[in-house]
């Protein structure tokens, strides 16, 4: 498990929209209030909310700072390996094994075989 504390500012989003194959996410709002854009819309959260994100399309997330002042939360996920991460909106993936990491576009995929 890991845990990261965030003081989100006005305007801002820590993370593009995406969702996770490999590690699902819990954030619980500690001060202020936002929107967390998912796959089913946009949703209002505040102080005191405290949001389960999945391991698959269901769990689609970025959560943005809509207010004018500070958004504070925790981000507790867990730790698998390896990681795939979903960046619906520009079509990438991130892949994460041990210390490989890398992100790609989907529509640059090659064939298993070529050049070997």
């Amino acid at each position: 498990m890991s845990i990261a504390f965030y003081i989100l500012q006005p305007g801002k989003a820590n993370y593009p929209y995406h969702y996770h194959k490999g590690n699902e996410e819990v954030f619980y709002i500690i001060n202020g209030h936002g929107t967390l854009k998912t796959n089913e819309g946009d949703k209002t959260v505040s102080e005191g909310d405290i949001i389960i994100m999945p391991t698959n399309e269901n769990g689609a997330h970025m959560l943005i700072n809509t207010s004018d002042a500070p958004l504070v939360y925790i981000d507790i996920h867990t730790v698998s390996q390896p990681e795939v991460v979903v960046y619906p909106d520009t079509n990438k993936i991130m892949v994460m094994a041990g210390d490989i990491k890398g992100s790609f576009k989907l529509d640059s995929e090659v064939n298993y075989l070529e050049g070997e």
